[in-house]
């Protein structure tokens, strides 16, 4: 059964990848709905923290030096990693340690309140990281309070995009493992 579960989170992982990649609105993203899947399902420690987290990291290098190639002007040739990476990796192991520990059973309650949690912490650290980034915004409490009010516009396409692929992950987990017969006692949409 250990195997089935991860065969279907590591097939919704790569699903998710592959969706990070298609054209979408600003922080409309499956990634956090795939840390918190990855940290709710998969059983192996380190392998939870892994697998988001090397997607990210080929996401980003294959964005930074496509789509978003614009934002490195300063930099010549190929974009490896940027300082605005760090805040958002720690939000999203933050998404893993949710699922980890809160999704240990899988319920739509549960489900919805990790979405809506991590979308919180994850504007929360994303723009703490934008506040820290050298002569962006003032450091001060005012220059703080900028930052985080310049995010609010897209905290509403977080909040919606976790949903939206929470609902998509962990229904489709959900489905399959009830299909296969794998790990049925912990997992209930209901």
């Amino acid at each position: 059964m250990k195997n089935k579960n991860l065969l279907l989170a590591t097939l919704l992982i790569v699903v998710a990848s592959t969706l990070r990649l298609a054209p979408q609105p600003a922080n409309f993203s499956p990634l956090g709905a795939m840390a918190l899947l990855s940290g709710a399902v998969i059983v192996t420690k380190y392998l939870k923290y892994v697998l988001p987290l090397a997607v990210l990291f080929v996401s980003d290098l294959i964005l930074n030096n496509t789509v978003l190639r614009m934002w490195y002007p300063q930099t010549e040739g190929f974009v490896l990693f940027s300082q605005y990476m760090i805040p958002t990796y720690v939000a999203f192991i933050s998404a893993v340690v949710i699922g980890h520990f809160y999704l240990k059973k899988i319920t739509f309650r549960r489900v919805l309140i990790s979405s809506l949690g991590f979308s919180l912490i994850f504007f929360v650290i994303s723009n703490f990281g934008s506040w820290l980034v050298p002569g962006v915004y003032p450091k001060s409490f005012s220059g703080l309070m900028a930052c985080y009010g310049a995010g609010l516009p897209f905290l509403k396409n977080t909040i919606v995009g976790n949903l939206f692929y929470c609902g998509i992950f962990f229904g489709a987990y959900v489905m399959l493992t009830q299909i296969l017969g794998a790990k049925k006692s912990s997992t209930t949409m209901a």
